[in-house]
């Protein structure tokens, strides 16, 4: 996995009214660990050098506008969904199609929430024509090694063709149903220091990061929970990863190659 931070490149319905200003993520859900034996550590293979890396585990809320609402693309007739989405019904999670949003201009600036999905030449295009046709453009968003190879690949409007989505609703509900509660834990890794560093792991750039996740002393926080001794790994719905930088001088990349639990 691949986290980029572009601190130049604003964006915004998707920041958390308490982010840091420099950050990119990613949420999961995970349908529980249900682990059979008690975990031990977590263990995470990173190539990156400098800025934080943290990992929250436990139910964290979905609810990306705070309304309590789970906003999704799926229109209704009559009162009734049918659960699929058309290419007018597109538009993304912020429910607001390219040209209504505050500031588009189609030679310009053509997508101003910066929401659009496009890969591989499919999708809504996030650039003007004049770059989107441009020699340079065509090549790298077609060359894996390419830092915007996967730069427009989470977004959520103009993905109805995406072979993830498949013609489905994009909606903020991630599991079974719409969570709105917060009740995690946090593990911070700063990437500039040892902390939780495996002696020797180091290869090409790459570093082995083990957490002893029972230890309360490695919890950088708790969100939502009274103390550690509260927090049940069988009741763990989600997963969020998430990296974060001071300063804006640099575009930065984080790779993640594995993560895991160890017993």
């Amino acid at each position: 996995m691949r986290l980029i931070v572009r601190p130049n490149d604003s964006v915004a319905y998707y920041h958390p009214t308490s982010a840091p200003a420099y950050w990119a993520g990613i949420t999961t859900y995970i349908d529980s660990l249900k682990a059979d034996t008690v975990l031990k550590y977590l263990e995470v293979r990173v190539r990156g050098n400098h800025g934080v890396l943290h990992l929250d585990f436990g139910i964290i809320s979905e609810d990306i506008f705070g309304d309590g609402r789970n906003h999704n693309e799926d229109g209704s007739y009559n009162g009734i969904s049918n659960g699929s989405v058309d290419d007018s019904e597109d538009v993304g999670l912020d429910t607001i199609p390219d040209y209504r949003e505050l500031g588009y201009d189609s030679t310009s600036n053509p997508d101003p929430n910066h929401d659009n999905w496009f890969f591989e030449g499919v999708g809504k295009p996030p650039v003007p024509y004049s770059v989107l046709y441009s020699a340079e453009f065509q090549q790298e968003t077609y060359d894996r090694l390419s830092p915007i190879f996967y730069e427009w690949i989470n977004g959520t409007e103009g993905n109805i063709r995406d072979a993830a989505v498949l013609g489905k609703p994009d909606q903020e509900m991630l599991g079974r149903s719409f969570n709105t509660e917060n009740s995690y834990l946090t593990y911070r890794i700063d990437l500039a220091s040892d902390s939780f560093m495996v002696p020797g792991s180091g290869l090409n750039g790459w570093i082995t990061y083990r957490i002893p996740i029972t230890d309360p002393a490695a919890v950088d926080a708790l969100v939502g929970l009274p103390n550690f001794s509260s927090f049940d790994w069988t009741h763990v719905y989600h997963s969020r990863i998430w990296f974060e930088k001071s300063s804006s001088e640099l575009t930065d990349t984080v790779e993640i190659v594995r993560l895991r639990f160890i017993p």
